[in-house]
């Protein structure tokens, strides 16, 4: 039911939390309710929901005395599009030329310019079927008068009510204003509309003048000046642009004069929260859209930045422990299914000498606080100095809450920031080039899940610039689909990264040996947008972003957060031969060293008629590729693990595939039959005592406990008739020599 965020940002409620804190981080939290569930609750209905419109103290600066990122909105400049390979034209965005490196030489320094909050951005559209960006343009109105949007009246834009009418602000307020001091998250007042989820990562935002000025400044609306024209104007980030949303400034209104939306709940005369949660609403549809969503997409919309969830709820909480929470939820003044913003964090010692663990949490109400513990006037405020944590008993929405209880009662934690925490202190990392990818699933690139290495394939390489002290560059990894309805559009999703373990470009068709990085799962999400992290050393890389199902089309982003630029960037052709090497469950085996970091790649094809001999029933199986290898002797057996991988497209069978390994002494490459039929019984088992693995498969694993010596290998099919390209790769703790034999299909 809360929600929190973490710049870092976090927005909560007792389901979810959220939070800004420094580094531009955010987080939502999730408040549990007896069902288990998500829910998005609406604020209390009837006359008294705006009782408090009026101003608390008599100013903004006297009422939030600590806020140290308070002040006036700053105009905000339009700067030139930082999008490199991106051609912009009046018909929208030109696609870069399809597997070539971009030239990112025209741009910045490696094609990385420097965007207004000091990150380093190339952009790459490699799109083939992309819709162009519509880049909005400001209305035209004669001059006197004011705006209608006639693609946003009122019937569209809150279905199924009768009550509700449109006002602009002039008609029902004394004296109407943008902002009348300044913009704080105290300003931000929820009203009937579910859009906790929205506006406590709005007012996270308020507290960040570089921030919120990079969505709305004091020129977007002209209220009380003589270019009033009746034009609201503001940005979200829509799948990597900021997005111009224009609409008039009619806002819905009840009772003749109470907002039915959101509201200023500092200052009755001020507007921006009402006409920004109008252009959200615009921005998605209708007000009815926007009922109830996650503040990480929120969070995105209004920075561009990454989010990350966690949960927070005991697994194994019965049921009717579930239910006490809830029950004690209402006891205690929370809000079940609703989202809340982490504004601060405290950190004190009590008169006893005891730690505490404070956290400062807002409800978007602008009311209805925390109750327990902790809450404003409550007697544990008395075992602290007066002066040691900043405090007020004031029924404003803001409480402070012990670490204890907020994971009690909180279950989803959602962490945003403009640059990911990459090792979760905190702490601002140094992930400051940002590379974004625009592609898309399209015809036979919308591969699916089951046919993971046919979907679009980007191919990079991480240098040693960002390097760490363990050989590895830091990488977060985000993938963000596009979606024109974002709750009925959106499909599973997932993005891997693979390793290169080795490439070929001998014959006309290039090969790739892939090795898949991080969790080696089939999970797939319902996500706008999912993030994963990666430790990568120096080396070339394959990007592979999928959906769960195939021939599902559909636009994506990839962008890639790294502490140094990307570079040799393409994207590679259908012509491509892609082979995933998965790793084997190695044994663990004590006198043996299990540290497999030494791999090779070998590449080559069985022809029928030329070194297609089948299985060892066939009178021609010694024609097969054969590979001889020699396990070095450092005094004890190695550990040597043997991957087959046979080329896999769509419309192309799977066949058997196997191996046989052989004591190989000192005898000589490539044998024949005769040496085949004196040596069959010593063929040698594998650690599962298999003497010869055979299977139908795309990638055969078998892991040898070897003495040391020299072996031979014979790499084979089910028949002599059957022809298919394929590559083969040895892992090993220590390195080992290879000669081959027959591999070339020529």
């Amino acid at each position: 039911m809360g929600c929190g965020q973490s710049t870092e940002e976090i927005g909560l409620q007792p389901s979810s939390f959220n939070k800004l804190e420094n580094n531009g981080d955010t987080g939502n939290f999730t408040y549990n309710d007896a069902s288990g569930g998500q829910r998005f609750a609406d604020p209390p209905s009837g006359e008294g929901l705006y009782d408090n419109n009026v101003p608390l103290q008599t100013s903004k600066s006297d009422k939030v005395k600590s806020e140290k990122n308070e002040g006036v909105i700053e105009k905000r400049k339009p700067s030139a599009s930082n999008a490199a390979g991106l051609k912009r034209e009046k018909d929208g965005l030109k696609p870069v030329s399809l597997n070539k490196t971009v030239n990112q030489s025209s741009r910045g320094e490696r094609g990385y310019d420097r965007n207004e909050i000091g990150l380093f951005e190339l952009s790459l559209d490699v799109r083939h079927a992309g819709e162009p960006f519509d880049w909005g343009e400001r209305p035209s109105v004669s001059p006197g008068e004011q705006w209608v949007d006639i693609e946003f009246p009122l019937y569209l834009a809150i279905r199924d009510r009768n009550d509700i009418e449109w006002k602009r602000p002039g008609e029902f307020l004394d004296s109407p204003c943008l902002f009348s001091d300044g913009a704080t998250r105290m300003d931000v007042g929820q009203g009937s509309v579910g859009t906790c989820w929205f506006l406590s990562m709005v007012a996270l935002i308020s507290d960040k003048p570089e921030l919120l000025r990079r969505v709305l400044t004091e020129d977007d609306y002209a209220i009380g000046k003589d270019n009033y024209d009746g034009i609201f104007h503001c940005k979200f980030w829509r799948y990597g642009e900021w997005d111009n949303i224009y609409t008039d400034d009619f806002v819905p209104v009840v009772h003749g004069n109470r907002f039915w939306g959101a509201h200023s709940a500092t200052d009755r005369n001020e507007c921006w929260v009402a006409l920004l949660e109008k252009a959200f609403a615009k921005f998605h549809g209708s007000y009815n859209a926007v009922y109830g969503g996650q503040s990480g997409d929120a969070y995105i919309c209004l920075t561009g930045g990454v989010s990350e969830s966690i949960d927070l709820k005991d697994l194994h909480s019965k049921p009717t422990e579930l239910f006490r929470r809830e029950e004690n939820d209402k006891k205690y003044g929370l809000v079940g299914g609703h989202a809340y913003s982490l504004t601060d964090t405290a950190f004190v010692i009590d008169n006893k000498g005891a730690s505490v663990y404070l956290l400062r949490i807002r409800n978007p109400w602008g009311n209805t606080e925390w109750t327990g513990p902790w809450s404003d006037g409550s007697k544990e405020w008395e075992s602290l100095s007066s002066n040691s944590v900043d405090h007020a008993n004031i029924d404003d929405g803001e409480f402070w809450m012990q670490l204890g209880h907020f994971l009690h009662y909180f279950y989803e934690l959602t962490i945003c920031s403009l640059t990911p925490d990459f090792d979760k202190d905190g702490c601002a990392d140094s992930l400051n080039h940002v590379t974004r990818l625009s592609g898309d699933w399209v015809g036979k690139t919308a591969a699916g899940f089951r046919r993971r290495l046919d979907n679009p394939r980007y191919i990079i390489t991480v240098t040693n610039e960002g390097i760490e002290e363990d050989g590895t560059t830091p990488m977060v990894l985000q993938i963000i689909q596009k979606v024109k309805h974002r709750k009925k559009d959106k499909i599973s999703i997932r993005c891997d990264i693979y390793k290169v373990v080795g490439m070929s470009e001998e014959n006309s068709r290039p090969q790739y040996v892939l090795e898949l990085r991080g969790q080696n799962t089939n999970m797939y999400r319902l996500e706008l947008q999912v993030s994963y992290r990666h430790r990568l050393e120096p080396g070339h890389y394959v990007i592979i972003p999928s959906a769960i199902d195939a021939g599902l089309e559909k636009e994506f982003m990839i962008r890639l957060f790294t502490p140094c630029p990307i570079v040799d960037i393409k994207e590679l052709g259908r012509e491509s031969i892609m082979m995933s090497c998965e790793r084997g469950e190695t044994p663990e085996i004590e006198e043996l060293d299990c540290n497999l970091k030494y791999s090779k790649a070998m590449f080559g094809g069985w022809k029928s008629g030329a070194n297609a001999g089948g299985q060892v029933a066939n009178p021609t199986f010694y024609k097969n590729p054969q590979i001889v290898f020699n396990v070095p002797n450092y005094g004890r057996e190695q550990l040597v693990e043997i991957h087959l991988m046979q080329e896999s497209e769509e419309q192309m069978d799977k066949y058997p595939i196997g191996m046989r390994v052989y004591p190989f002494m000192n005898d000589t490459a490539p044998v024949d039959n005769n040496w085949l039929l004196q040596n069959y019984d010593s063929c040698m088992p594998n650690h599962e005592g298999d003497q010869g693995p055979f299977v139908v498969t795309n990638d055969l694993c078998a892991i040898y406990i070897l003495p040391p010596g020299r072996y031979l290998a014979i790499l084979h099919m089910d028949t002599p008739e059957q022809a298919r390209t394929f590559s083969i790769v040895t892992r090993s703790a220590c390195e080992i020599d290879t000669d081959l034999y027959q591999m070339d299909t020529a």
